[in-house]
């Protein structure tokens, strides 16, 4: 997710959220949304007024092959199909902390080995990222978050990117 850097909100920082963000989902991994509308309201209630924050959340089950998402407003990553195709995970709902209601739904796809999630910021382009995970389509996911920062070095903004690579299959649940 995105924190603004400015104003009463870096009072809100990483750690902190991300603490929250365990907590809420301690009790259901297969619902994502559920944590998602918990996160919103307490960022309504506790943030400063003029709070947007921009949320991604997944995670992946490994044995059904899938990818579970909420996305809050969070520019739209990118799932790199291992054939190439690309697939644009959506918004499912609106940034963290604009209502005290916020709807927010949980999506779900198929995720194979070599494919390549990419979740970056709006200031890394989408054509930086496909060029990058195309031509080298055995890289991690470190080696993959290296290159498109250093070919996203010209742009301007707060440059985020960060890339998972799914690499096997487990036989049984994590």
């Amino acid at each position: 997710g995105d924190l603004p850097s400015t104003g009463d909100a870096p009072s809100l920082n990483i750690p902190c959220l991300q603490a929250l963000v365990r907590g809420l989902n301690a009790g259901s991994r297969d619902d994502l949304a559920g944590p998602a509308r918990e996160l919103n309201g307490t960022l309504y209630l506790l943030g400063p007024q003029d709070l947007c924050a921009p949320w991604f959340y997944a995670q992946i089950d490994p044995v059904r092959h899938e990818l579970q998402y909420v996305n809050a407003g969070h520019e739209s990553p990118l799932l790199i199909r291992k054939s190439g195709a690309v697939h644009r995970l959506e918004r499912t709902g609106p940034a963290l902390g604009l209502s005290a209601r916020g709807i927010h739904r949980q999506e779900n796809t198929a995720i194979e080995p070599g494919d390549v999630l990419a979740i970056f910021s709006e200031a890394v382009s989408d054509r930086t990222v496909l060029d990058v995970v195309l031509d080298h389509p055995h890289a991690g996911a470190a080696e993959l978050t290296r290159r498109v920062l250093e070919e996203s070095g010209r742009s301007t903004g707060d440059r985020t990117f960060a890339a998972v690579r799914v690499v096997g299959a487990c036989r049984r649940p994590l």
